[in-house]
């Protein structure tokens, strides 16, 4: 993407990684400049556009115009702490979804028994919301933060989880494919009836795209092997009661294997070589962690092994 910044007097100011003026330094009026990365501050909504390696432009500076797909998404690492750095919630890792020109809404962090207080970053696209108890917050259990909402023209049909660009995702209800973002019959290429979970249709994003009415829709294509929709391209819907993602993003700690042909261990990331051990149908096994392997992810056995964390493979023990 390239980013113009707007005529007028004053120079454009830039900002450092936690967010604050960077002294002394800034762009011309109409000044075009290349930028590789975005940081979002969930608390105020605020988007970051990066022009040098610690040297970002607020994306309300600017006129940003790309070759992409309008529509972006970017993974940003939330910490939850108080005043006096007691960690009160795991860290949580959003996908924040935005149109670029609409810009993106706000979070709701809200916890239990506590109320924020500030935010900081230490870390480009990595943040610590602050929190101070209230009344008896220091026995009251947090509650799970919302998620960020797609952005855009709002719609009581806009998701609260949206896959990335190159993500797989399954179908866990009926759902079609459809030839436009509009759903007509007369459009549709496919339908997918509710299967079990080891049957769960499943997808690759490779777009996004809204209706006139702002519903965000996925563009995909049918990864469904030995099936006659298999290679077809078309959209589905993109809210997550009906389609969610096809790997764990947390560790399960225990998973059972459902797969009836089972699973195999690696000593590889990518789950390439020679397996290690296969592990039937119904076995239980205990996960060590669990890590990312472009935008999938890979469980972590006790010996440092890797096994598959597609959810309709494996299930949550």
């Amino acid at each position: 993407m390239t980013g113009t910044t707007p005529a007028g007097d004053m120079v454009t100011k830039l900002y450092n990684n936690n967010g604050g003026i960077v002294e002394g330094r800034g762009l011309s009026e109409n000044f075009d400049i290349f930028t590789d990365q975005a940081m979002v501050d969930l608390q105020d909504g605020t988007l970051y556009y990066r022009i040098s390696t610690n040297e970002w432009v607020k994306a309300s500076d600017m006129t940003v115009t790309s070759k992409d797909d309008p529509v972006r998404s970017y993974t940003t690492k939330i910490n939850f702490v108080t005043t006096d750095g007691k960690v009160i919630k795991e860290p949580e890792t959003v996908t924040a979804i935005f149109d670029i020109a609409p810009g993106l809404k706000t979070a709701n962090l809200a916890i239990n028994g506590y109320q924020l207080t500030g935010t900081k970053s230490s870390t480009a696209g990595e943040f610590t919301y602050i929190y101070r108890a209230t009344t008896g917050g220091g026995t009251t259990t947090p509650t799970v933060p919302t998620k960020p909402v797609v952005p855009g023209t709002p719609a009581p049909s806009d998701p609260v989880v949206v896959a990335q660009k190159g993500a797989a995702v399954s179908a866990v209800k009926k759902v079609g494919l459809y030839r436009t973002v509009d759903f007509k019959r007369s459009t549709r290429i496919h339908w997918y009836g509710k299967q079990v979970r080891s049957q769960r249709p499943q997808f690759v994003v490779i777009g996004y795209k809204r209706t006139a009415a702002g519903t965000l829709r996925y563009r995909v294509r049918d990864v469904n092997h030995r099936v006659k929709s298999a290679g077809q391209v078309g959209y589905i819907t993109a809210n997550d009661s009906l389609v969610i993602p096809t790997y764990f993003s947390q560790n399960p700690r225990r998973i059972k294997v459902i797969n009836p042909r089972g699973i195999n261990a690696y000593r590889n990331r990518d789950l390439s070589g020679t397996a290690t051990r296969h592990f039937k149908r119904g076995t239980t096994v205990k996960i060590r962690g669990i890590q990312s392997y472009h935008l999938t992810t890979r469980l972590v056995l006790a010996n440092g092994q890797y096994v598959t964390a597609n959810k309709t493979l494996v299930m949550k023990k």
